[in-house]
């Protein structure tokens, strides 16, 4: 039973030593940088505006340029085979 009482003990002991720990969030904090993330959220989302296409005349859009954009892809801008040199992307 001592045993029980003295783990108990211990435990709690961890816990209360570790909440200053867990309340903090991030050990530095620059307000300059978060009030400029909020501004460029409300930004983008500003900008972007809403979707006025259904998802199934996107997805056929995009499918539609990742299959152009497979078939340019061995030729090049110049028209040269793919195997001559890697070009970066």
């Amino acid at each position: 039973m001592r045993a029980f009482v003295r783990a108990a003990c211990a435990a709690a002991l961890v816990l209360l030593l570790s909440i200053p720990t867990i309340a903090t969030s991030k050990p530095f904090q620059r307000d300059d940088l978060a009030d400029a993330a909020i501004k460029l959220e409300a930004q983008i989302r500003a900008e972007s505006g809403q979707v006025t296409k259904p998802i199934a005349v996107l997805r056929r859009e995009v499918d539609a340029a990742f299959r152009a954009a497979t078939i340019a892809a061995p030729c090049g801008s110049s028209g040269r085979s793919s195997r001559s040199r890697p070009t970066a992307l």
